[in-house]
């Protein structure tokens, strides 16, 4: 009786030894997908603020102008 629960527990640990190195293996091959997914939305994040900032810029440079022309009409 002893033996058979020895060997029941021996199969067990190996069950859930060989269960929890399999996650390890799944960790490793999401790893390089997420990091490419992340740079992949850092370039598209990058390339739409590029433009907002451009035309953010030339709105600022645009009142600068229309203020001028006021302040020149107003003398």
């Amino acid at each position: 009786m002893s033996c058979l629960k020895t060997t029941a527990l021996l199969f067990l640990c190996l069950f859930l030894l060989c269960s929890c190195s399999g996650d390890r293996e799944k960790e490793i091959e999401q790893e390089p997908v997420d990091t490419m997914t992340t740079e992949v939305g850092r370039k598209a994040a990058q390339q739409i603020r590029t433009p907002l900032d451009k035309a953010r810029a030339v709105s600022g440079l645009a009142e600068q102008r229309v203020q001028e022309i006021e302040e020149k009409t107003n003398q």
